[in-house]
């Protein structure tokens, strides 16, 4: 357990580093993402879902933003979170990924505009399905009697 526990470390060290030099460059712009049809200009304008209750599809809590703060984020994290339970397609983890991004990015103040495309470059490298970490894409795949929700729609109370 211990091995396992300093691997995860040491790989979370290594995409910090790396989320650092390359985020800025690689980080795509809003108008990419709506060229590309992965962020639709509805989705783009779209809050995420209320994470007044941080609660997963399994019941367990969220852990909201994977080692960073959360700061006033928390929500987007949150829901990130629940994208990623399930999994899917890589179509579907690039566009979860890229609602991250838009939603970190639309809070107030600069430091969003500045933190977001980490934060981006983090779920990228670090959400892979194939890393054996509990944040993967598709990390909920191994609970039991879990269904997979059709497609639900994002909606702010």
């Amino acid at each position: 357990m211990k091995k396992r526990k300093s691997i995860v470390r040491r790989a979370a060290a290594f995409l910090a580093v790396a989320a650092v030099i390359l985020s800025v460059s690689a980080t795509p712009s809003v108008s990419q993402l709506a060229t590309r049809g992965v962020v639709t200009e509805a989705e783009r304008d779209t809050p995420p879902r209320s994470a007044t209750d941080d609660l997963l599809p399994s019941g367990k809590r969220s852990d909201g933003c994977t080692f960073i703060p959360d700061g006033d984020f928390r929500d987007c994290c949150v829901a990130h979170d629940r994208e990623y339970f399930h999994g899917g397609s890589p179509k579907e983890r690039r566009a979860a990924d890229e609602r991250l991004y838009m939603c970190i990015r639309k809070k107030e103040g600069i430091g969003h505009k500045f933190i977001a495309p980490f934060v981006w470059f983090g779920v990228r490298i670090g959400g892979v399905s194939f890393l054996p970490t509990p944040f993967r894409w598709g990390f909920g795949n191994k609970e039991k009697n879990i269904d997979k929700p059709t497609q639900t729609p994002v909606t702010n109370p």
